[in-house]
């Protein structure tokens, strides 16, 4: 599983100016609906993943509940 950082420095590929504080925050977020799972280190440095229904909503093999963002899924309408 990836260490936070990893997280961070792939989400301020989309949104430059995402900060540390606002990824704990999501993390914990998608923590209680099962989506990943949080290891959280005594030393401060948070370890992410994926659980089963993360795989799912990012694979769009499952339906997306509201308070979850997702791209629409652009090839289901003949997109390539």
């Amino acid at each position: 599983d990836p260490h936070e950082t990893v997280a961070l420095c792939t989400i301020q590929g989309i949104y430059p100016d995402a900060t540390p504080l606002e990824l704990r925050k999501e993390l914990d977020y998608l923590k209680d609906r099962s989506l990943v799972t949080l290891d959280k280190k005594p030393s401060g440095q948070w370890i992410c993943g994926l659980t089963h229904y993360g795989v799912d909503i990012a694979e769009y093999t499952i339906e997306c509940h509201p308070g979850i963002a997702r791209p629409e899924k652009y090839w289901a309408n003949g997109g390539t």
